[in-house]
């Protein structure tokens, strides 16, 4: 009798586990098909929750993204709804693969909204091979969230008027904006050219990265020398490095990050220190490529440019490598704060808005005058 009753007891544990196991195996299961074989958008394809690298990050918020993968070149319409920024919506259609820096802005685009020049910057209208200009390196805020008539250079076209080439390309880092610059140096006249390298705090980060909107170059150091990374960026698929990464128990990590601490944010505290580093030390010696190209010959006169972040001041350390290198600094991180605008006013989707970049073309044309590096 007893016999009986103990083979009934282990067979109900038995089953109780066994029901437990497949419990937790469907929810895993459903939970994948939520993340990776949904087009309907779920609070649990937020990628800090799985992310266990600063390079995965990018991965699953490309994996997880409504509109699945970008295809460079494609200008397929947002039907997401994941950006209301016209240009936003088919943001892809001018950009190119390219083996070293990922991707690059298309030549002779005629697109509306999306109009690039014959040298493959933004605008509605090409220059002169000859004559002053004002050559304008970065990320997406001189690229500008505005269509190709409206963008920061022409503003600061308009207000100078000095051709104003907006080499801008969204998503870029310093890496990637010293590698452009590099190759494009040698098309313009250096004594009729002033050149600009606009920079954000995010900007210095992206260094640390070997993808991020695409695969992106990347440099390690080896002898306090800078050694360039491209191998892994094969520009006719590109979007196959957005695999997913290893295997891992997402359940776990989503149950983690829904109800405790994701992933992701304990890996930002515990390398804060480490990152910080390693983004000076890179930012130190690219800072000092910019240096070294400006002290050949012939000279040529540059500068960098600071936007405002709000809530993301730019790193003073950089600030101070930039004055010990010799190269003139316009910060305009104050600019907007006058402006007695609010937010909304000056900034969709963390970026300036048309009147914002007014208000940047004016004080960015001051900031220039009084440095006499225009006249």
């Amino acid at each position: 009798m007893r016999d009986n009753i103990s083979r009934l007891k282990r067979t109900k544990w038995t089953i109780a586990l066994a029901s437990v196991i497949l419990a937790i195996g469907a929810c895993e299961v459903l939970l994948r098909i939520s993340l990776f074989h949904s087009s309907v958008e779920f609070a649990s394809q937020d990628p800090e929750y799985y992310a266990r690298t600063l390079d995965e990050l990018w991965i699953y918020r490309q994996l997880f993204s409504r509109s699945k993968r970008w295809t460079v070149g494609a200008g397929q319409p947002d039907a997401t709804g994941e950006t209301r920024i016209e240009f936003y919506r088919k943001w892809p259609t001018s950009l190119t693969p390219d083996g070293e820096l990922g991707y690059v802005r298309r030549p002779d685009v005629r697109t509306p909204c999306h109009e690039t020049t014959r040298l493959g910057t933004r605008g509605t209208h090409d220059y002169a091979s000859t004559g002053r200009k004002i050559v304008f390196f970065g990320d997406s805020f001189v690229e500008s969230a505005a269509c190709s008539n409206d963008t920061l250079t022409a503003k600061v076209e308009a207000l100078t008027g000095i051709d104003t080439l907006n080499y801008g390309v969204g998503g870029y880092g310093l890496d990637q904006m010293y590698l452009y610059f590099k190759r494009e140096l040698p098309r313009f006249d250096r004594k009729e050219s002033l050149f600009l390298v606009g920079l954000i705090q995010d900007d210095l980060g992206r260094v640390l990265l070997t993808v991020r909107t695409s695969p992106k170059p990347y440099f390690t150091i080896s002898d306090d020398k800078l050694v360039l990374h491209t191998s892994h960026i094969h520009p006719d698929s590109l979007n196959d490095y957005f695999e997913r990464p290893p295997e891992r128990f997402y359940l776990y990590y989503f149950l983690r990050g829904r109800f405790g601490d994701p992933v992701y944010r304990s890996l930002m505290r515990e390398t804060r220190d480490a990152r910080q580093q390693a983004t000076l030390a890179l930012s130190r010696l690219l800072i000092k490529a910019f240096a070294d190209l400006r002290r050949q010959t012939p000279p040529f006169v540059l500068a960098f440019v600071i936007f405002p972040t709000p809530g993301a001041p730019f790193d003073s350390a950089v600030l101070s490598l930039m004055r010990a290198e010799n190269i003139p600094v316009v910060d305009l991180q104050g600019c907007l704060l006058g402006s007695n605008l609010p937010d909304r006013a000056l900034y969709a989707e963390l970026h300036p808005t048309s009147v914002g970049n007014d208000l940047l073309a004016q004080c960015l044309r001051q900031d220039l005058t009084a440095n006499r590096l225009l006249p």
